[in-house]
């Protein structure tokens, strides 16, 4: 499959980017390798007049298909996936909307990303789920059940005492 980096990131001459994120060095002849943030969101560092630059792809995306982010507004992903770069998932927006698409996508609590949706996360919702199944029936004990999932026993004890992963148990 080839892949089309048809738009130039602007800005930044040496690079150019896909409707799906890819970014392409062509002076070097390469993708450049995702990183992501500790909150999850994907991102890029970019060279130019002697100085590097750490961009969030989502936003290089939607200034390459959609021009430059108008005032007052910020990047927002439609589905709720903070790895989705594709240009149809994106786009410029109130902060307002943005915190209304967290709201209907389940991925704003507080002001904070939760589960899975937390970039560093090691549990899916579901191996949370099962976390409080197993010790619900008590035939495991907490150092057992981190073992299993290699995590630290205080996660066990955060789940148990409803401090983490508290949106499972609604």
């Amino acid at each position: 499959m080839k892949i089309e980096f048809n738009k130039p990131v602007l800005g930044y001459p040496d690079y150019l980017i896909t409707e799906g994120g890819q970014v392409w060095n062509h002076k070097r002849k390469r993708l450049l390798k995702e990183r992501f943030t500790y909150d999850g969101y994907q991102t890029v560092r970019l060279y130019n007049k002697g100085k590097w630059k750490d961009f969030r792809v989502h936003q290089l995306v939607t200034t390459a298909y959609q021009g430059i982010c108008p005032k007052g507004m910020e990047c927002r992903h439609l589905d709720g996936n903070k790895r989705n770069n594709h240009k149809d998932n994106l786009k410029w927006g109130t902060r307002s909307e943005n915190q209304q698409d967290a709201v209907k996508h389940g991925t704003h609590r507080h002001g904070n990303p939760v589960g899975s949706q937390q970039g560093r996360s090691k549990l899916t919702e579901e191996d949370a789920r099962m976390i409080v199944y197993m010790l619900s029936t008590g035939m495991f004990k907490q150092k057992e059940i981190a073992s299993l999932y290699s995590i630290s026993p205080a996660i066990i004890t955060g789940i148990k005492k409803k401090n983490i992963w508290r949106h499972i148990w609604t």
